[in-house]
């Protein structure tokens, strides 16, 4: 499946593009979408290492297969935060509120 993966910031600037077209499996997990977009762009390798997928406004677990056809961006975390309750961490976008559980 062709995915288009709008980027964080600072992965953007370093890819030269804020977004990259990106051809995977049919059922790739999220780890697969990273090592793909790693290989196309060598140079993202160490950002990349600390990314969270997100698709359809939620994140990705690694492990986890990556819906088609869904909005899908990497983002670099951000240091702080706010947390939520249940102790869940908040990571705020410009399109989606998303949710996450402390490891």
């Amino acid at each position: 499946m062709r995915l288009a993966v709008r980027l964080g910031p600072d992965l953007a600037r370093a890819a030269g593009v804020p977004v990259l077209a990106v051809e995977v499996p049919e059922g790739a997990t999220a780890g697969r979408l990273l090592q793909e977009i790693e290989r196309l762009h060598p140079g993202l390798a160490g950002l990349l290492a600390h990314c969270v997928v997100t698709a359809g406004g939620r994140i990705v677990g690694r492990d986890e297969p990556l819906p088609g056809g869904d909005n899908v961006a990497v983002l670099q975390p951000i240091a702080g935060g706010a947390h939520g309750a249940g102790g869940a961490c908040q990571f705020e976008t410009r399109s989606a509120r998303l949710r996450a559980c402390d490891a």
